[in-house]
């Protein structure tokens, strides 16, 4: 499990640590996304207030909707981005608690104490499948 530092400087091993660093992320990026769509139209009722003519509030108006389009068509990638971390999170997370569950052990503890017995990444995910199947059938 990932080892998540505290205010103090100090490690601990919290078992939703990742998943809430990764929320923490997601969250980062969407405010920032936040903001700059506010900007933008901010700048929009400024540039419309200069127009002089009909043809600059018309040609503020293409600049900001081009701009708009942008934003949204990078709040598209940034949403599937965020969506796929979350996936792998959440299966590194399951991954971990079943094998915990079935070894008792985490799996670097289980590398650690028997190396030897190293369980390959195929024979995890048939584990992985095998309990699933069983915890849904």
């Amino acid at each position: 499990m990932p080892k998540e530092r505290t205010s103090s400087g100090q490690s601990s091993d919290l078992p939703g640590s990742e998943l809430f660093e990764t929320f923490r992320e997601m969250s980062r990026n969407w405010i920032e996304r936040a903001s700059a769509e506010a900007e933008l139209g901010f700048k929009l009722t400024k540039d419309l207030n200069a127009a002089r003519s009909v043809p600059d509030a018309v040609a503020a108006c293409q600049e900001w909707l081009t701009k708009e389009m942008d934003s949204r068509a990078e709040d598209a990638r940034q949403f599937m981005s965020d969506g796929q971390k979350l996936m792998d999170t959440n299966a590194r997370l399951l991954r971990e608690m079943v094998i915990t569950s079935l070894l008792g052990r985490t799996s670097d503890e289980n590398t650690r104490s028997y190396p030897d017995r190293r369980c390959s990444l195929s024979r995890r995910n048939e584990l992985t499948t095998s309990l699933l199947q069983a915890w849904f059938a």
